[in-house]
């Protein structure tokens, strides 16, 4: 009875261990988006738990319920360990603008060479 328990749940123990490495990576990374981020915990939940447990199937018999055990751990780690570590993204530059007025030529070309620090 203790040896069918056991065998269940050493499907989850490398998926969270793995699971928290990647999810402490993609969550202290500052030059993602919140977005990109979000589709690399799932693309890494997916794979990194199907991979897992097929890496684990040389010792055990492997079946349905071991590699959504497998996915479900993995994303579980990736998830404790993006929590952890979450950096904000870097915000946005300021949006730059120029406006034309047609009267004042000189004016003009004093701002556009303010704006872009005398490189146009």
């Amino acid at each position: 009875m203790l040896q069918a328990i056991w065998e269940d749940y050493i499907w989850g123990i490398p998926g969270l261990f793995v699971g928290f490495i990647i999810g402490y990576v993609i969550g202290g990374s500052k030059n993602l988006r919140n977005s990109d981020r979000l589709l690399l915990i799932l693309a890494f939940g997916l794979l990194g738990g199907t991979i897992i447990a097929f890496l684990l199937s040389w010792a055990i018999t492997v079946g349905t319920f071991e590699i959504l055990l497998s996915i479900l751990s993995t994303f579980g780690g990736i998830i404790f360990g993006a929590g952890t570590h979450w950096e904000r993204p870097p915000p946005p530059p300021p949006k730059r603008h120029v406006v034309f007025e047609p009267d004042e030529d000189d004016e003009f070309d004093r701002e556009i060479e303010e704006a872009f620090k005398g490189k146009y």
